[in-house]
């Protein structure tokens, strides 16, 4: 903890988004307070994982917090550029599926709607497009398990999913918490 008892931009990167600096999800969101010592750590935590692959990108804010994506540019590149996810997001007004083009229309429907989530944000998080649209269907019930995402569909495979999330979560912590860097966590692209 900091002075004060606030977690550091680190420490909340480190507890959210693990899995993506390990390499097992394309991105995770977080979100944290605004402040000088959170805005001046997170330059310099985003100079170090752009070595690595890793971006970082503001998706929304208000005067005193943040919504945060970190990314693999790489493996987000992947699944905007299936066919499948394609035709979803088209059905959202997307039509340019580059990343930087994609994230500033997601940027833009957030924003539109007071910061609230687009049922779409689920394809950048890397979600299965079969829970994604049975979240939509479902208007959010009738999931069959729920952990990282609300599943209806495979809940089996879902929850050793998440699982093994959480493993990656427990064992980055206690990493960090014992001295290693954000760098050494994060597995290169």
């Amino acid at each position: 903890m900091e002075r004060g008892g606030r977690e550091s931009f680190r420490q909340i990167l480190i507890r959210f988004c693990a899995p993506t600096l390990a390499g097992l999800k394309c991105s995770n969101m977080m979100s944290c307070l605004i402040t000088g010592e959170i805005l001046q750590e997170m330059e310099l935590v985003r100079a170090e994982l752009i070595k690595k692959g890793v971006l970082i990108d503001i998706l929304y804010q208000t005067p005193d917090r943040m919504l945060i994506l970190v990314y693999r540019k790489s493996a987000l590149a992947e699944i905007l550029k299936t066919n499948v996810y394609q035709q979803f997001l088209r059905e959202f007004g997307y039509c340019d599926f580059e990343c930087v083009h994609a994230l500033r229309r997601l940027k833009a429907r957030i924003a539109a709607d007071g910061g609230q989530f687009p049922h779409e944000i689920g394809v950048f998080l890397g979600y299965p497009l079969e829970d994604i649209r049975g979240f939509i269907e479902n208007k959010g019930r009738n999931g069959l398990c729920c952990g990282d995402w609300k599943v209806y569909h495979e809940p089996e495979k879902a929850k050793k999913m998440f699982a093994k999330l959480q493993k990656c979560r427990d064992v980055y912590i206690r990493l960090f918490q014992d001295g290693r860097s954000v760098m050494q966590l994060t597995v290169p692209v």
